[in-house]
């Protein structure tokens, strides 16, 4: 998935903020999965109630759509504005 998020957003011009910034949030998703896969809990500090490994696979899920999202919104935008 992270290979995904770079192949759609990374661009050739300017610093690759958007696929940065998935990454992070992919990242964070990611090690909630490993460490609820450890602990068989969530992280006190960050939240109440115990976090599934389901929960964390949806998060995958919403990045991924998200991921998606952008980029047809870029594609979008690109087609729709007159060539420079």
């Amino acid at each position: 998935m992270l290979l995904l998020i770079w192949q759609l957003l990374a661009t050739a011009e300017g610093p690759p903020v958007l696929a940065l910034a998935l990454s992070y949030q992919w990242m964070q998703v990611t090690v909630g999965i490993f460490y609820h896969d450890r602990h068989g809990q969530g992280s006190s500090t960050r939240c109440s109630t115990p976090i599934g490994s389901e929960w964390c696979s949806i998060g995958l899920g919403w990045i991924t759509a998200l991921a998606v999202s952008i980029f047809y919104g870029i594609v979008l935008t690109r087609r729709r504005s007159p060539a420079a």
